[in-house]
């Protein structure tokens, strides 16, 4: 007789880095605060520590957005060539609300998995000191990524 398991869709499945795990709401104030570099690796990280049922949807939002800002930089480079500099400014916001909306959508998928983890006992972090430190080390990260481009999209 062979051993049934019952599983739960939406069911967290923890792997070996779940003593890592974060609460979402950490990371989604990191990439505001930090950049989107690090929010988008910690995203991620945090998806496979507490075993997201979403998983690859989360990834496949974040590289998304990765594209999506990349392509925003490069159509507002070609229209400030076209239209010049009085307009940059509103063109411009459109960059981190790119980001910071797809770092909110991830974190509310991330959060229903997060909660269920938390729920049945899995160890969570503070992410208090990762978000300072991102925070703090924001212009040493800028200066060290150099290219105007990745500057943009990253941070």
């Amino acid at each position: 007789m062979t051993d049934a398991t019952y599983h739960i869709i939406d069911e967290p499945r923890p792997g070996s880095l779940s003593k890592w795990a974060t609460n979402p709401f950490w990371i989604l104030l990191t990439l505001m605060l930090g950049g989107a570099w690090i929010g988008w690796c910690w995203f991620a990280f945090n998806a496979v520590a507490i075993g997201s049922a979403t998983l690859k949807k989360e990834i496949a939002w974040m590289v998304g957005s990765m594209v999506a800002v990349a392509a925003a930089v490069l159509i507002i480079g070609a229209m400030l060539s076209q239209m010049g500099d009085a307009s940059l400014g509103y063109w411009i916001i459109a960059l981190p609300v790119l980001k910071i909306g797809a770092g909110y959508y991830v974190y509310v998928m991330q959060y229903r998995s997060f909660a269920l983890y938390e729920y049945y006992g899995g160890t969570v972090r503070n992410g208090m000191f990762v978000t300072l430190l991102a925070f703090l080390s924001r212009g040493y990260v800028y200066d060290a990524i150099g290219q105007p481009f990745w500057q943009v999209v990253l941070m």
